[in-house]
Formats: structure tokens, C-alpha cells, sequence
């Protein structure tokens, strides 16, 4: 089974080579190796769009409970599925936002192929854990039909734990793209 890190990085290497034009300007000396910078970037952009919407789909889901809460006034509750949301929002929009390893041809710093490629490679990592905070955001959806309110905290620490996993190693891609720099 390909795994959709590897699907989308097929798919936007295809997409790429659709046009007769860049069949006959991949032979072109320089050219070739600015386009496959320029697919591996675009690539990862697309991988961590894909990342936001997992993480987004579970913030939804994530929601859905905190209304479900709201509603049999577990008030209890209400502040810490308050913090959880934000501090999602927050993951959520810096996985969005975050640099994808441009460099220009007159940019001070150079990011090269086997860089792109390692970036690819981090980021697939949080593809697959964000996935994870996915299912285990559902086993507190689930979860929370009964109401129990013991249950549903540890069910949160799960879900804190996960989050906080995700968001260690998020961090450390910023730590990851400054070592590009020579």
C-alpha cells in the first residue's frame, strides 16, 4: 500500500512533466535542476496543506465534542476543551504557514536538492503523526456520547499528549531548515 506522502509526491512529479514545453526545457543545462527544486518545494507545500487539513478536520471534530460538552453543561469541561482548541489552532496554522524551503536564484541562502528531499522526508513524518492526533480525536468523539466525565479527561490527556508529541517535533523543523544554511 503507497502511503500518501509517496502519492502526492508521484502525483505532483507527474503533474509536472505534463507539458511538451518543460519536456524539451528539462534538457536545457541549469534549467532541469531549478525545475526539480521547484517540484520538490511544491510538493512539500502540498504535503503540508495536507497536514493542516488533517489537523483542521480533527479541530472540527474536536469542536463537535466541545459542543456536545456545552450542551449537557459539563461546565467543568468548557476550559479546557477552550485551551485544547486554541492550542490546535495555533499547531494548525503554523504547520500551514511555515516555510517550505524556498530559495530564489540571487537568495543569500541556498537550499539544495538533498535538503529538499531530507524537508520532504520531516514532513512526511508529521503527515503520518497527524493522522495519529486524527484517530485519537475520534476515540474521544466516540467516547464522548456517554458523557462521563472521567473518561472524557483522560481521553483530553490522550489527546494533549499526542499534540504536545506533534508540536515537540514541528519545532524542531525550524532547527532542521537553519542547518541548510552554509
Amino acid at each position: 500500500m503507497v502511503n500518501e506522502s509517496e502519492r502526492i509526491k508521484r502525483k505532483t512529479e507527474k503533474d509536472s512533466k505534463r507539458t511538451f514545453i518543460e519536456k524539451i526545457v528539462r534538457y536545457i543545462p541549469l534549467y532541469h535542476g531549478y525545475k526539480t527544486k521547484e517540484i520538490r518545494r511544491e510538493t512539500d507545500k502540498i504535503l503540508r496543506e495536507n497536514i493542516y487539513m488533517k489537523l483542521k478536520n480533527a479541530l472540527d471534530r474536536l469542536k463537535d465534542v466541545k459542543d456536545r460538552i456545552v450542551e449537557a453543561n459539563l461546565q467543568e469541561l468548557w476550559p479546557i476543551f477552550e485551551r485544547l482548541i486554541t492550542r490546535f489552532e495555533t499547531i494548525s496554522q503554523r504547520v500551514l504557514y511555515s516555510d517550505y524551503g524556498y530559495s530564489g536564484f540571487f537568495s543569500v541562502i541556498k537550499i539544495n536538492e538533498p535538503e529538499l528531499e531530507r524537508m520532504y522526508d520531516f514532513d512526511s513524518s508529521l503527515l503520518d503523526d497527524a493522522v495519529i492526533i486524527g484517530d485519537v480525536v475520534k476515540e474521544l468523539y466516540d467516547e464522548s456520547y456517554d458523557l462521563n466525565i472521567s473518561k472524557i479527561k483522560n481521553m483530553i490527556r490522550r489527546v494533549e499528549d499526542t499534540i504536545s508529541q506533534f508540536e515537540e517535533k514541528f519545532s524542531k523543523r525550524d532547527e532542521y531548515m537553519n542547518g541548510f544554511i552554509d
